[in-house]
């Protein structure tokens, strides 16, 4: 078979335009002869290419009228044309955003990058936050956050003075030695980081009784959100965006086959999923080995969680009956990812998530990403830890990212397989979005469809926090 040659996206456009180009004056001229000619006048679907990049789907879509009814107008998850009007953020005031800044004595970044990123997260977010923060701290985020609404609860001046960590400062001092990169992590870091499950959970019952809530307001999605998760300039304004969210909900109610309701659904996204010897150790886990996929790469994220107050609240319940489970029997506590993994292998049923390496996902498996520097498995999306901020936005929005990276990045040949034609027109850097993944689903995927989840044979939700611990050394 002749090796077919290989040319970048802006030979292959140039070539079309002028295809096309000949064919327009072709059919204008034979119009102009034939008399017959109707031109065809294109429906909605035909603006959907957001929905070709992001499901690999065609960019056509047949769209019936029902007689005597408005014409069928292209939802706003597509990619609209220049007229169109854009989709309303009325429901916005429903979602709750938290976080919080906690400066540390020993950390892997300066204050002045904290600063940089606080900017990116705070200053264009249209959202509702509810900030936690030192007294000290509070004028900085004050700074940031400009008119856009905000309450700053300075209660606490460090992540030992909640209820769940009060009193534990000293065991995880103690805790940290044990640490193999103990000089360059600070206890504290770690009582930020199991701090999330209360800061999220007490801020939306709180938050009724602070300004933000006003006209009666009622939050139905509450979402963790790092203070440096955000760590380059971006348009996320109304994020993460209602609509979105609160379709993805419905879709993983549906994954679930119906067995889970919307509001008993939490999200938290994916990294990676480790190697044969993760998988390995992940079939064979149990609660009583302590946090999940200990002293290897996690896989679940920290920088983000969330869903309805239901499942926050349940969230928080199990995060801390484990916690201390887990920190009384001597095992390592200090690291949010691992015990979320442990949470999410003993309750897979309960969590929603997206993975932008997921191997088999259509917008992966039907495109062909040419590769480079800064791309993804889905294009170029930016650092791909935080691809979940790109997962949860509008069409709008992500039409917007993807501009922001595409001219960043410098244009790579379109890589593929000889005599592949239909690669020739697949090739894009665009970010794509994959699909939601209901995480009993992906386990079952991984390990088996005969995986059964291991038993919760710790949990305990009025387990106490220990006194004194006797570290193991696993």
């Amino acid at each position: 078979m002749p090796q077919i040659p290989l040319y970048s996206r802006t030979v292959k456009v140039a070539f079309s335009l002028f295809f096309v180009v000949v064919v327009v004056f072709l059919l204008s001229t034979a119009s102009a002869s034939w008399g017959t000619y109707k031109p065809f006048t294109p429906s909605s679907g035909d603006f959907q290419h957001d929905l070709a990049i992001d499901n690999a789907q065609p960019s056509y879509t047949e769209q019936v009228e029902p007689a005597n009814t408005e014409p069928v107008k292209p939802t706003y998850a597509t990619a609209q044309p220049e007229d169109a009007q854009p989709i309303s953020h009325h429901d916005q005031t429903k979602v709750l955003v938290v976080s919080a800044f906690f400066p540390l004595p020993q950390s892997n970044h300066p204050v002045s990058d904290y600063e940089k990123w606080l900017s990116y997260f705070l200053s264009n977010l249209k959202t509702d936050v509810y900030f936690y923060a030192p007294p000290d701290v509070v004028s900085l985020i004050e700074g940031v956050r400009g008119d856009n609404p905000i309450y700053i609860n300075s209660s606490y001046s460090s992540p030992f003075d909640i209820p769940p960590l009060e009193g534990l400062e000293d065991i995880y001092i103690e805790m940290n030695r044990t640490y193999p990169e103990k000089y360059v992590h600070h206890h504290k870091m770690s009582g930020i980081w199991n701090a999330k499950a209360f800061f999220l959970d007490e801020a939306w019952k709180h938050a009724y009784h602070t300004p933000l809530a006003r006209n009666g307001k009622h939050y139905e999605y509450v979402f963790w959100s790092d203070g440096g998760g955000m760590r380059e300039p971006n348009t996320y304004e109304n994020w993460p965006e209602y609509n979105r969210v609160d379709a993805l909900w419905e879709e993983g109610r549906k994954l679930s086959g119906y067995m889970m309701q919307k509001d008993e659904l939490f999200f938290i996204p994916i990294i990676e999923m480790g190697d044969s010897s993760w998988k390995e150790n992940g079939m064979n886990w149990k609660d009583t080995n302590g946090p999940g996929n200990p002293g290897q790469v996690p896989w679940s994220e920290g920088s983000f969680l969330g869903g309805p107050p239901f499942a926050v609240s349940w969230f928080r319940k199990i995060f801390y009956s484990y916690h201390n489970a887990w920190l009384a029997r001597g095992h390592f506590v200090g690291i949010d990812q691992d015990l979320f993994s442990g949470i999410m292998l003993l309750y897979p049923h309960r969590f929603i998530t997206s993975w932008i390496h997921d191997p088999v996902a259509p917008a992966h498996l039907y495109t062909s990403v040419p590769e480079g520097d800064s791309l993804s498995r889905l294009g170029a999306c930016g650092n791909p830890w935080h691809y979940y901020e790109f997962f949860l936005s509008d069409g709008e929005t992500r039409d917007k990212m993807r501009d922001i990276w595409l001219e960043e990045i410098e244009e790579p040949q379109n890589e593929m397989m000889e005599g592949d034609w239909d690669g020739w027109w697949k090739g894009s850097n665009a970010c794509r979005l994959t699909n939601l993944l209901w995480f009993k689903q992906l386990l079952e995927r991984l390990f088996g469809s005969d995986w059964v989840p291991p038993q919760a044979t710790l949990v305990n939700l009025h387990n106490p926090k220990p006194k004194d611990v006797s570290w193991r050394h696993d």
